[in-house]
């Protein structure tokens, strides 16, 4: 009675999926003719000790486009020409995502009790466009990357109040959580950065 497991299978099989596709300075509602998800993921909560509980997840994406066919952005493209997709990645799919929390009472007191926590989330490469490494798509991805946090908290003993001290992102890793290819209008890639190392401090109290 001290752990439990959380699992599920799945299988998404679309017609006609909609996502929005950016050329250049222009966006288009597109329509995939089929596309395939296809994952599964699993979790562990367990009680190690009275005052060390750990939790485990971790999950696997297969995706693909089975039928795709968008317009040829390459610069010595014709305005009619088109490239077929088909067997490319979803977008923001990354084929593995995994975390580990670890919670501990660190001191237990008739007047409440302090609880740290420190986890890790990865995530593995994924891509922000359709293209996926055609038709000079090959920079509009993220690499796999790693994030870990960590909060210290106080929680009353009758519940009224809590304060935290809590650090995101704390070893400041720099990873992108979209990006588009505006190579064809401006000569570049525009990225949008994940938070950096963030701290602070959070009070509560419930009436």
């Amino acid at each position: 009675g001290r752990a439990r497991v959380n699992a599920a299978a799945f299988l998404y099989d679309y017609n006609d999926q909609q996502f929005v596709n950016v050329v250049g300075i222009s966006v288009f509602l597109e329509n995939a003719g089929a596309s395939e998800i296809m994952g599964f993921e699993a979790e562990i909560q367990a009680g190690i000790t009275e005052r060390l509980s750990l939790q485990i997840g971790m999950g696997f994406l297969q995706t693909e486009y089975k039928e795709l066919t968008l317009a040829e952005t390459t610069t010595i493209a014709d305005n009619n020409d088109s490239i077929d997709l088909a067997g490319n990645e979803l977008i923001s799919a990354p084929k593995v995502n995994a975390s580990i929390s670890l919670d501990y009472d660190v001191l237990v007191t008739e007047k409440g009790y302090l609880a740290a926590n420190v986890n890790t989330s990865f995530q593995d490469d994924q891509w922000f466009s359709a293209y996926n490494d055609k038709a000079e798509y090959e920079e509009t991805r993220q690499d796999a990357y790693f994030l870990t946090n960590a909060r210290l908290s106080w929680f009353g003993a009758d519940n009224r109040y809590t304060v935290a001290l809590w650090g995101k992102n704390i070893t400041d890793k720099e990873y992108d959580v979209y990006a588009i290819d505006i190579q064809a209008s401006f000569g570049f890639t525009y990225f949008l950065p994940g938070a950096p190392r963030t701290y602070g401090l959070e009070m509560s109290y419930n009436f």
